[in-house]
């Protein structure tokens, strides 16, 4: 536990009998009584439009009264956050992140400066999670609510696949092992199971079933060898990175898309097939997608990197060993044509959210980090949204409002009302008319306890100075 201070980029409570003058670190604010919001324009990402003049009221870390400022009245007691000329929104989700890897639990803080109020774990070590989680929620360490699904389950593991792949997987071959691993995965604490793409299909039926008997979700890859449709018939809650879904392409595009190496394939393989009724079933059973676009453009757009965009600086030397083991950040940059067929599937993967959002299918931001960069990456996620076609209130809704209706949890995150949780980001630019002001944030309210600039930026410059090592990915 000597290094835990330095993970959590924080003081962390008396019990671990550390000062802050012995890690260098912010203390956790402490959740004040009564928080008061004047003067804030509040954006309503429910009906994607913006409130002004508003008042937002908290009491012990929720949302008790919003209401015009002349008919909210504000207790003496109050902490008041003058918000006048700024913008309130909903904390941010990120909803496909990895906390693998030694000192991984380093980047939770990260998350927070970000707005990320919370984040949904596609794979690491429970007990690790189950510790910083409790930490968070008691205020002894900075960092978002955290919902986790603990190892991944896959098919056989061959090989070839990396080390650091394997740590966090467990090999699932038949319907009796499928049955013993998501009970012990259900007693360990996981809110819901991780399926992957290599699972056999009588492993995997056997996964849903028994997710079911012991009332837990499950998400994750679509297998290969059952697909998408069937795995929607099964009840996978939501399907990531749009694996094994196919491409709409021409019989011209099905020929000039061909993939010709498994970083091509990475990005989906084309279909002639009309996908329309692919899209109705994922709609009228609501499964929601994750398209985690920010990872394909990382791979499509190589060695470009979009502006602002800090990558790996607050990452972990030993997370960044890692994502140099198991990622194609490290690969040279591809031969002209290879080059171009990525950036032509990419175009084609931005369609498609497209397409899936006119569809009615719900739509969740996810980024994959630390593959790319924590925390920062929703926002670019966000302008992908976007810029494929999305209105800044549908992508604001995908990491907002969709996230508490997949968790389930949607009267008490996802907007910005009374009775709701106090995660709450307060910006100085309007995201509904610019997505771009997702990044201006001047304070982060993570379940009521209030982060200023200056403690945000603290963060980030602790990251920065412990990630300190051998140069990462990028």
């Amino acid at each position: 536990m000597r290094h835990s201070a330095h993970v959590h980029v924080c003081v962390l409570v008396a019990a671990l009998a550390l000062t802050a003058a012995q890690v260098g670190a912010q203390p956790v604010p402490r959740r004040e009584p009564i928080v008061a919001i004047t003067h804030v324009s509040v954006v309503d990402v429910e009906r994607g439009r913006t409130l002004g003049a508003q008042t937002v009221l908290i009491r012990d870390g929720r949302i008790a009264e919003v209401g015009r400022d002349a008919a909210v009245r504000v207790p003496s007691a109050a902490r008041v956050i003058d918000g006048s000329g700024r913008w309130l929104i909903p904390g941010l989700w990120d909803m496909h992140v990895h906390t693998t890897g030694p000192e991984s639990e380093r980047l939770l803080p990260v998350y927070l400066a970000y707005g990320i109020t919370g984040v949904r774990d596609m794979g690491a070590d429970l007990d690790v999670l189950r510790r910083e989680r409790a930490r968070i929620r008691a205020g002894g360490s900075f960092g978002p609510r955290v919902v986790m699904a603990g190892p991944i389950l896959d098919g056989p593991l061959g090989a070839p696949m990396p080390a650091a792949h394997r740590r966090w997987r467990i090999e699932v071959t038949d319907q009796e092992s499928a049955k013993r691993v998501v009970d012990s995965v259900a007693r360990a604490g996981a809110d819901f199971i991780k399926v992957h793409e290599r699972l056999a299909p009588d492993a995997y039926y056997a996964i849903a079933a028994e997710a079911e008997r012991v009332g837990l979700p499950f998400a994750g890859h679509v297998p290969t060898s059952v697909g998408p449709a069937d795995a929607t018939a099964a009840g996978q809650r939501s399907m990531e990175h749009l694996v094994n879904v196919p491409l709409a392409c021409t019989e011209a595009e099905a020929e000039s898309l061909r993939a010709r190496s498994a970083l091509e394939a990475l990005l989906g393989r084309c279909s002639t097939v009309d996908l329309a009724p692919l899209y109705r079933q994922f709609a009228t059973a609501h499964v929601w997608h994750t398209p985690t676009l920010v990872v394909q453009q990382t791979i499509a757009l190589r060695p470009s990197v979009p502006a602002g965009d800090p990558g790996m600086r607050y990452v972990p030397a030993p997370v960044r060993a890692m994502l140099r083991e198991v990622g194609p950040f490290e690969l040279p940059p591809p031969p002209a044509d290879v080059s171009q067929r990525l950036r032509a599937l990419f175009e084609k993967r931005l369609q498609q959210v497209a397409t899936l959002h006119r569809a009615g299918v719900p739509l969740l931001v996810g980024t994959d980090a630390p593959g790319v960069a924590p925390g920062w990456s929703v926002h670019e996620e966000l302008r992908l949204f976007v810029r494929a076609g999305l209105t800044t209130a549908d992508a604001l809704r995908a990491a907002t409002l969709e996230p508490a209706r997949y968790l389930r949890a949607a009267g008490s995150l996802g907007t910005i009302a009374a009775g709701r949780r106090a995660d709450l980001v307060l910006l100085d630019a309007d995201p509904l008319a610019d997505i771009r002001g997702t990044t201006r944030i001047r304070t982060v309210i993570a379940d009521g306890r209030v982060l200023e600039r200056a403690t945000l930026d603290a963060l980030l410059a602790d990251a920065a100075r412990r990630a300190a090592g051998p140069p990462g990915p990028r």
